[in-house]
């Protein structure tokens, strides 16, 4: 009992008070994320998850693009033949 006497001394000395809000605090978290978990396992799954496919083209029913009409914009400014 002499072990036993020398732990409870020593415990005796231990500062409760920050020792408890600790324990608390710890607590809280422990429970918070057991909540968090027990929701997560209540919102139900979708058992098909669907990948995205392209949609298959053919070469022969594509459009030709013209851009004739962006070139005549001059959206970055016209060339300047006195440029040096």
């Amino acid at each position: 009992m002499d072990l036993l006497d020398k732990l409870i001394t020593k415990a005796a000395t231990v500062p409760h008070k920050p020792l408890s809000v600790a324990v608390f605090w710890l607590g809280l978290v422990i429970v918070l994320l057991l909540a968090a978990q027990i929701t997560w396992k209540l919102m139900p799954v979708s058992s098909q998850s669907a990948t995205w496919q392209p949609s298959p083209i053919s070469a022969n029913a594509s459009k030709r693009i013209e851009l004739s009409g962006v070139r005549n914009l001059s959206l970055f400014g016209r060339v300047d033949g006195n440029a040096q």
